[in-house]
């Protein structure tokens, strides 16, 4: 029936009326808001309507959103999801009344959500209590038998949820015997951080600095509009100190962190004031105790570098806080993290290395206890999780980096893990329709795929390329994929049984060299892939391509996610005719990251292997930063500094890069063959004494392979052109070369096309070629003897 106007007018206003209930809900005000905001809306000249303007519709309308909230997710327990999980939280309402969070945890078009199920009042705070309320929650809803599809259970570490005799998650996987109970991620990395902050005196100092700022701002709006006077005095722009307490801590202490950073001239200055002006004796003293800090260079220099410590465990608190977060993206930011915090000890990051700029000491010993107290801390919250083997087989059949390296083993790849999983979750699979008397791989679509055989054959071979892709484990995988699944099945059911196979390998191929934003993969991907397949017939068309050197696309090698990325991804702006001095520092400080990542590869500066035999006659060797230079007043021997070679006096040479500068002494170095220029990049090798860097040897960065290059980074094209990966990966036009071995390019240049002699030896030129012609002749700029202007 098609809407009238006034039908439409009548929605809108409605939209706009639970819109404003839900502010009120969200807001925590009180339901009697309600009236006043429609009053408000109608005179910014919204139409709210004559009906549902009082606090008892406001109350309706939150119900109602309530009901609409719970709906979805008791809808897909009821009909769609074969397993869950569920997550719980004690929280207190504003009548001071215990209740207990209830979400849970489920697939939602082939990707992890966790969905809102309800929130319960608790009779007493035990682990029996709490169980309680869940379970009256499931029997509220019509799910009485809630334990034959649950899988898991999350909470935090509170003894009454996670406690080994009597928890909550104790008793539940008494009657649950496969249930994987997991510790809150998110919250074991808080309580790591904390841990390490307070076994280290200087670490909780600057904890309490930041606490004493907050606190003298946040109570004495006085404090705060003195502090922005004397930032408009200084010409300086002020952000307000902000306090550390928060759902997750670390992003609120790195703020925090960052204020000081910011605003360190401004708040020296006011502490600086404060101190010496007649006042309180409490809040001189806070005054004097926070400018003495300010001003201790040591307690700068690790401030710094705690902000840099911070930025690598805040990077791994958002991963963990992810909804869609999979076993195999957590291991691998775990992995991560740990390079990146273990970098910290030789090479700064930017807080620290722009402090450095100004500063010369280095308090390498406190780094390193730093260092080992977080790291520690995180092995000791993390590590029992990593060595879980059902965790680690789940991880690893999920983990797309892991599968793709195995591509040519597809059929036997995980499947110890597999056998694994099928083993512990064997119960609730049967119980969910999976045949496990089939073979292992097989059982997953025994209840999906046609009686045919032929497209039993075709799904065998699928699965096995899905089941490298999901990020799902056992049979939920094939409920995820189950249009790419039908549509490749249809796909490969049109090729004979010989070529189903060589097929299947180019269209997994295909999806691989796919710009991929998740390892989950629907039909839209599946359906790139096959198209690429079949224009693949076609590449020789493309055989040639001429590229414009303003399209070349850019590349930016980013540190921290240790890969080359689109610099307009990365925000640098697109270059230009008339560069800036900024553009100028950023060409020398990307060539330099570039060779620094391409060289830390190399077999003489990789660290050896933990436990692995070394070879008497190999020697490994260590680049050094400029500022572990700088940092050092005793003398330091067999040194090796990649920088840059710069005159930055008259007839006499530094040596640069990112962390400082240092002067070297040229007089007894032995020079690699080459051609040694201003502002070329260099290794140095020798010993460091009073400022200055002696040079025993002197030598370019080691080249690398074009194949290391690729076996790092993949088949990035970085030259533009047609197609996304590079040429030299394609096998269709390395296929094209083999067959064509007396192919013959040309190429001319200078071609002075004006001038008569030039045009009469062309021709006498492509007479001599006429019976043997070239594939291409290429005939390049300029082609006027005369310039024109």
């Amino acid at each position: 029936m098609k809407k009238t106007i006034s039908d439409v007018k009548y929605e809108e206003k409605i939209k706009r009326l639970i819109n404003t209930a839900y502010h009120v809900c969200k807001s925590e005000c009180p339901f009697t808001d309600y009236s006043k905001l429609i009053v408000l809306q109608e005179k910014n000249g919204l139409d709210m309507g004559n009906f549902y303007r009082s606090d008892n519709a406001c109350r309706r309308f939150v119900k109602t959103v309530y009901d609409d909230l719970v709906s979805t997710p008791l809808g897909m327990l009821r009909t769609d999801v074969n397993f869950f999980t569920i997550l719980i939280d004690g929280a207190t309402d504003v009548s001071v009344t215990e209740n207990e969070l209830i979400y849970i945890r489920l697939l939602q078009d082939g990707i992890p959500a966790n969905k809102y199920f309800s929130i319960e009042d608790v009779e007493s705070a035990d682990s029996a209590g709490v169980l309680n309320s869940i379970n009256e929650a499931f029997d509220r809803h019509g799910l009485p038998d809630w334990k034959e599809k649950l899988i898991g259970f999350g909470s935090d570490g509170a003894s009454v949820n996670l406690g080994n005799r009597s928890g909550v998650a104790k008793q539940i996987k008494d009657e649950v015997l496969h249930l994987i109970i997991t510790h809150c991620v998110a919250y074991r990395l808080e309580l790591a951080a904390n841990n390490a902050i307070k076994h280290h005196k200087i670490m909780l100092e600057i904890q309490d600095i930041l606490q004493h700022m907050y606190k003298h701002y946040h109570y004495s709006p006085k404090a705060l509009r003195e502090l922005r006077k004397l930032a408009e005095a200084l010409e300086e722009k002020i952000l307000k100190p902000t306090n550390l307490s928060g759902t997750c801590w670390l992003p609120f202490i790195e703020s925090a962190l960052h204020v000081l950073v910011v605003d360190f001239r401004v708040i020296l200055a006011y502490f600086e004031h404060v101190e010496s002006r007649t006042g309180s004796a409490e809040v001189q003293g806070q005054a004097h105790f926070i400018s003495k800090k300010l001003k201790e260079n040591k307690f700068l220099y690790l401030t710094f570098f705690v902000l840099d410590i911070l930025k690598v465990l805040n990077i791994l608190s958002k991963t963990m806080q992810r909804d869609d977060l999979t076993l195999s993206q957590l291991f691998d930011a775990l992995t991560t993290a740990h390079p990146s915090l273990a970098e910290l000890r030789s090479t700064n990051g930017n807080q620290l290395s722009n402090f450095l700029s100004e500063h010369g000491e280095n308090y390498a010993t406190i780094k390193q206890e730093m260092l080992d107290l977080i790291c520690k801390a995180l092995d000791d919250r993390f590590g029992p999780t990593e060595k879980v083997p059902l965790l680690l087989a789940a991880a690893k059949l999920t983990d797309f980096n892991d599968w793709l390296k195995d591509i040519q083993n597809l059929a036997t790849f995980g499947q110890e893990q597999l056998n694994l999983l099928l083993q512990h979750f064997q119960d609730i699979l049967n119980r969910s329709g999976c045949d496990l008397k089939l073979s292992k791989m097989n059982g997953l679509i025994s209840k999906h795929t046609s009686t045919d055989t032929n497209q039993q054959t075709s799904a065998h071979f699928l699965l096995m390329t899905i089941l490298k892709l999901d990020s799902r484990i056992c049979c939920s995988c094939w409920r995820s994929y189950s249009e790419a699944s039908k549509y490749l099945v249809d796909v490969l059911n049109l090729i004979n049984e010989v070529q189903r196979e060589d097929c299947l390998d180019k269209i997994i191929e295909s999806v691989q060299k796919q710009q991929l934003s998740s390892t989950l993969i629907d039909r839209s991907v599946c359906e790139q892939a096959v198209q690429e397949c079949n224009t693949d017939q076609d590449e020789s068309d493309n055989v040639f391509g001429v590229i414009d050197a303003f399209a070349v696309p850019r590349f930016t090698y980013v540190t921290d996610r240790k890969k080359f990325i689109e610099s307009d991804t990365v925000g640098i702006p697109p270059p230009c005719l008339h560069g800036t001095a900024e553009d100028k520092n950023r060409l020398f400080t990307n060539k330099y990251t570039m060779l620094l990542q391409r060289t830390q590869r190399h077999d003489l500066f990789t660290p050896p292997v933990i436990g692995a035999q070394m070879d008497q006659n190999s020697k490994k060797f260590q680049l050094k930063p400029i500022e572990y230079l700088l940092g050092s007043t005793a003398k330091l021997g067999e040194i090796i500094v990649l920088g840059m070679l710069t005159q930055l006096k008259e007839g006499k040479w530094y040596l640069e890069d990112p962390t400082g500068v240092v002067q070297i002494d040229l007089s007894e170095a032995s020079f690699q063959n080459g051609l040694f220029t201003e502002n070329c990049f260099v290794l140095a090798e020798g010993w460091y004494e009073d400022k200055i860097f002696h040079i025993n040897a002197f030598g370019f960065p080691p080249p690398e392979p074009a194949k290391t290059t690729r076996s790092y980074f993949g088949n990035i094209n970085f030259f533009g052109g047609f197609g996304n990966q590079c040429a030299k990966a394609s096998s269709k036009l390395r296929q094209i070369e083999q067959d064509n071995e007396d192919a013959m390019f040309v190429f001319l240049s200078d071609v002075w096309l004006d001038q008569v002699k030039v045009m009469e030896k062309l021709r006498i030129l492509f007479a001599g070629y006429a019976d043997f012609p070239p594939t291409c002749f290429y005939i390049m700029w300029k082609f006027s003897i005369i310039t024109p202007g």
